[in-house]
Parts: C-alpha cells; structure tokens; sequence
C-alpha cells in the first residue's frame, strides 16, 4: 500500500485494494491454508472467483471485528448473489496486485495473466423523446452561469453527437456502395 500511496491514488481507491486484498488474503488462508503470495496460481485465483459467484453476499468478511460491527445476517441482500461486476472489480484490483509484484521480480509466474473479467449483462438506456429533452433543458435558467455553462454543454456535446453520427452513416454508405462494386 505504501508503493500506492507513493503514486497518490485516490483514498477511494486504496480502501478498494486494501478491502479486496484482506478479503483474498483471509479466504486463501481460510480456504487453502496459503500463507505466502508465491503459493497463489491461476487455479487458487480460478476457485476463488467460483468460490464468490457461489457462496453469496456478505458471507465472507476480511475479519470478526467487522461481522461484529457490521452484522451482515441483518442485511437484506444477506446471501444473494455477488454481480458479476464487484467480482470484476476484485479481479482489477488482484491484477494490479499480482502484476506489482511481477514488475518487482516477486513472483516467478503471474497467476493473474490469463484471468480475464467476468461478461456482465448490461442494461439497455432508456431514451428520452426530443420534446422532453428540450423541456429538460429549457428548465435550465441561463442567467445563472453555472446552468448557463451546463445548457452550453449540453448543446455542443449534442451537436458534436450528431455530426458524429452524420459523419459514421456517410462512411457505412460509402462502404456498402464500395463493397458492391
């Protein structure tokens, strides 16, 4: 943690990896009785990341004084399912670990290099119709200049967005009438 602080991570960042680098540590020695970070393989890696999609929320904790504190039974995700994207989130921050100590020669083999993110279903935007996208931003009063700034923001991004747009139809067009010739 220290070589993080060094690099001046966000204080959000560094409970993160602090958080998920506890709750491996526990597991592992809990789970497989590995003490030392050189016993860690892709395969202990593998069965831990079965062993999250499997056993739950809040099942696990990094240690007793926080399931005293926290009483994890009371809540009432207690036991569902952990989303596929806080096990990313462990994986991200197992990988920064493993691949620091396989920069610092630690490690003879990454055990993190060929373990990739869990696909996450994402969820479709709900769209806005343009009649309640210009009531939304006709809210905005300009003459107050922070609103002023976000109404000027809104209008370039959409206006750039279109463009954008514009611009990527023409170069289908001109790729279909190429590709047809």
């Amino acid at each position: 943690m220290i070589y993080c602080r060094s690099r001046e991570l966000r204080a959000k960042t560094l409970e993160s990896y602090e958080h998920t680098l506890r709750l491996f540590e526990r597991w592992c020695n809990d789970e497989l009785n590995i003490t030392q970070v050189d016993q860690v393989t892709e395969s202990v890696i593998r069965r831990y990341i079965t062993n999250l999609q499997e056993r739950g929320k809040y099942t696990f904790y990094a240690n007793e004084k926080s399931k005293e504190q926290n009483f994890p039974e009371r809540r009432r995700d207690f036991r569902k399912p952990v989303s596929a994207a806080t096990i990313n989130n462990y994986i991200r921050n197992l990988k920064v670990f493993f691949n620091w100590l396989d920069s610092g020669y630690v490690l003879k083999k990454n055990p993190m290099k060929k373990v990739r993110q869990l696909k996450t279903n994402r969820n479709a935007k709900e769209y806005i119709s343009d009649e309640d996208f210009k009531r939304l931003v006709g809210q905005l009063d300009r003459s107050y200049f922070p609103e002023h700034r976000d109404y000027t923001m809104i209008i370039c991004h959409c206006a750039y967005t279109r463009k954008l747009y514009a611009h990527n139809l023409l170069l289908s067009r001109h790729k279909l009438i190429a590709s047809t010739d």
